[in-house]
């Protein structure tokens, strides 16, 4: 776990770009091959392994749609930049991104248009930065 926390800080931390995704990705892979053979020994009372042998692959599943879905959107927004995408894509605001996972495992990140903001919460936006 602290291996998967190492990587998501240094490669997929707030300050990215290109290179540092596409290697966590190849990381974040090779992570989710290892834990396929992951297991605990023993039962599950007073047994943390227990709790690492059944998080653990799902972290590393959450961790690569990040990164995937960091790579997807060039632009720079709130608390997350992408030093190579400094300005914001403003096409982005109309729209959210989906992670799926296929039948087969393959996870793929894809933009879904959102429906307009409800009117009483747009008119409290009025003049503040959208």
């Amino acid at each position: 776990m602290a291996e998967l926390g190492d990587l998501m800080m240094k490669d997929v931390a707030v300050f990215r770009d290109r290179g540092s995704l596409e290697s966590s990705l190849e990381k974040l892979n090779t992570l989710n091959e290892r834990s396929a053979n992951l297991a605990a020994s023993g039962t599950q009372a007073y047994n943390p392994g227990w709790d690492v042998a059944i998080q653990l692959p799902g972290m590393i599943e959450m961790a690569i749609a990040i990164a995937r879905s960091a790579l997807k959107i060039n632009e720079s927004r709130g608390a997350h930049t992408r030093v190579d995408y400094p300005k914001m894509d403003l096409a982005l605001e109309e729209v959210n991104t989906v992670a799926t996972r296929s039948a087969d495992g393959a996870i793929s990140i894809r933009f879904v248009r959102r429906p307009p903001m409800p009117e009483p919460l747009a008119s409290l936006l009025v003049g503040a930065a959208r």
